[in-house]
């Protein structure tokens, strides 16, 4: 039986698009309509070692002896995402190494705007794909073919249950302005994201009559997170994340951080190993739609096993999972780089934008529509507010077999 939120127009026309690696690149696509014509094509090892290289001089991820804040301040004063024209043209070169003129040519012939289902190589797992691609297609990061929800997790079956929502949780001994500390500043009750306490009412988990309620809580913690899941269809979480590959771990090391602590009182996250294990008690069960806003959060990629914060998740029942693949800068962060005080608050407008996309019907379009309308105001700005390190930062994954893939 199909629910009434899951109708909707007939599918768009679906390019499969997948790249992998060992020295050099390889990619293969073919259209849903036409599943045994596969194409391929090579991308040398150079063409990769390009990528990685002309990325990181552009993303906010620390490089080697440089501070987050340092890296923050560098990506939006310098590299391809300082200002509208340098993103046009690092997405211009990105696109002639990755995309290979037969599969542009397909892809401008396509009878109406496709869906790129994607996967990427651990090289290219920071690549902004919806941006490269944003001219011809809505693309959506598909998981490996073998990732599934573990048994009894079960499937979600819409938006309209409850929303648990951890924003911003307060990590025991770490004061607001330090490497674990906030996020999103100090709370004010005209906040931007007080909306959220608006558009879910009592359906909002934790209950919440003001922003002061919801935001900066000390008790969300790890057995909190997993009862309060059991019986709720969103996810939301904003807040710190850690990505294994910035130590060299293997991805079920990435972690997201609670409220918990050892015996020590050091931070003691969630880990995505602890997410699909359980620790002796099981595997989790996460709601149908997933937010994971934080630094690097959607880092799976970039492990050889793709397994990080969004696979969990995926195992753990959820249908998408949103996240983002490289480190977020905050409100906070744009301002000193501008200088100057602004008159918005991106971050928290970037966190809304997601949780009524995932409140939509067609989730997947309206990230996309968002995304486009993010991709012309900076063209037309070219404000720090506006900054693609922001937008083009969220990806969306579907787990193969979901109705969204």
């Amino acid at each position: 039986m199909v629910a009434p939120w899951q109708t909707g127009p007939v599918p768009r026309p679906t390019l499969l698009l997948k790249y992998a690696e060992s020295s050099d690149g390889f990619l293969s696509w073919r259209w849903s309509d036409r599943l045994a014509e596969v194409e391929a094509a090579h991308i040398g090892a150079e063409v990769l070692a390009a990528v990685r290289e002309g990325l990181a001089g552009s993303l906010p991820n620390p490089l080697p002896g440089e501070s987050t804040g340092d890296a923050i301040a560098r990506a939006l004063t310098s590299g391809g995402f300082a200002r509208p024209d340098l993103t046009t043209v690092l997405c211009s070169e990105l696109g002639m190494a990755l995309v290979p003129q037969p599969l542009w040519t397909e892809l401008a012939q396509a009878p109406e705007r496709p869906v790129i289902r994607l996967q990427p190589s651990p090289s290219l797992a920071q690549v902004p794909w919806e941006l490269v691609l944003l001219e011809v297609g809505d693309v959506v990061i598909t998981a490996p073919a073998s990732v599934g929800p573990a048994p009894g997790t079960g499937e979600g079956h819409g938006p309209q249950g409850p929303v648990v929502a951890v924003v911003d949780p307060r990590i025991p001994g770490q004061a607001a302005d330090s490497a674990l500390g906030s996020v999103l500043g100090r709370p004010h009750a005209d906040s931007p994201l007080a909306e959220l306490i608006t558009r879910h009412g009592n359906q909002l988990r934790p209950v919440a009559a003001s922003y002061a309620d919801l935001v900066r809580r000390q008790d969300l913690d790890r057995t909190w997170l997993r009862e309060a899941c059991r019986a709720a269809e969103r996810l939301l979480f904003v807040g710190h994340t850690t990505s294994a590959a910035d130590d060299g771990l293997p991805g079920e090391n990435s972690a997201l951080h609670l409220c918990d602590v050892d015996a020590d009182g050091r931070p003691l996250p969630l880990t995505a190993g602890e997410l699909i294990t359980g620790t002796g008690t099981g595997p989790w069960r996460l709601p149908s739609r997933v937010a994971l806003l934080g630094c690097e959060s959607g880092g799976d990629a970039r492990d050889v096993e793709s397994l990080g914060l969004v696979l969990a998740a995926l195992h753990c029942g959820a249908d998408l999972v949103t996240a983002t693949r490289w480190v977020l800068p905050t409100d906070r962060a744009l301002a000193e780089a501008a200088g100057t005080p602004l008159s918005a608050s991106p971050l928290q407008e970037l966190v809304l934008a997601v949780d009524a996309a995932h409140s939509a019907a067609a989730p997947l379009e309206a990230v996309a529509a968002w995304r486009q309308d993010r991709a012309r105001t900076w063209q037309s700005t070219g404000a720090l507010a506006d900054s693609p390190l922001l937008w083009a930062a969220v990806s969306t994954t579907c787990r193969p077999g979901s109705h969204h893939s």
